[in-house]
């Protein structure tokens, strides 16, 4: 059985609502986080996986799906050492951050955590030279069932 805490102090008891209540609004947001991301693997997919990196989540806004890092990972870096934020996977995401490209490259110093072209991190297909590995629909069905959240 537990023990009953009696707590006299007035500001201890205020307190202590304050950290249960702060603890309930972190359980809801790290719920709200996960109705909206989506952890995939690449021990999910095994040899169909086509990334380069072996995890990511996949979020989607305005049915753009973005492949990000995960909430534990550390941020993707590309070949020029600059912080990446996610990798856009559809094709609205990817001619949203063709368009971007430019105006990242000449802010990266200031804003160091950009969004990216998926080139840089999809497979190379080993079957079929010059292809990559095709992207699996159920990523794409995934990914744009979270933006129907």
């Amino acid at each position: 059985m537990f023990p009953i805490i009696i707590i006299n102090n007035k500001y201890l008891k205020y307190f202590s609502v304050f950290v249960i209540f702060l603890i309930f609004i972190l359980m809801y947001l790290n719920w709200k986080y996960y109705q909206k991301h989506i952890l995939i693997t690449q021990q999910e997919y095994g040899e169909k996986w086509p990334f380069t990196v072996s995890r990511g989540v996949l979020t989607c806004t305005n049915n753009m799906l973005i492949l990000e890092k995960d909430l534990w990972g550390s941020l993707f870096r590309n070949k020029d050492e600059i912080n990446i934020a996610g990798y856009a996977i559809n094709g609205k995401a990817r001619s949203e951050v063709r368009s971007s490209l430019e105006w990242n490259s000449t802010h990266a110093e200031k804003y160091p955590v950009i969004f990216a072209d998926l080139t840089e991190i999809w497979r190379d297909n080993p079957s079929i030279r010059g292809s990559k590995i095709p992207i699996p629909q159920d990523i794409f069905e995934k990914g744009l069932a979270v933006c129907n959240k």
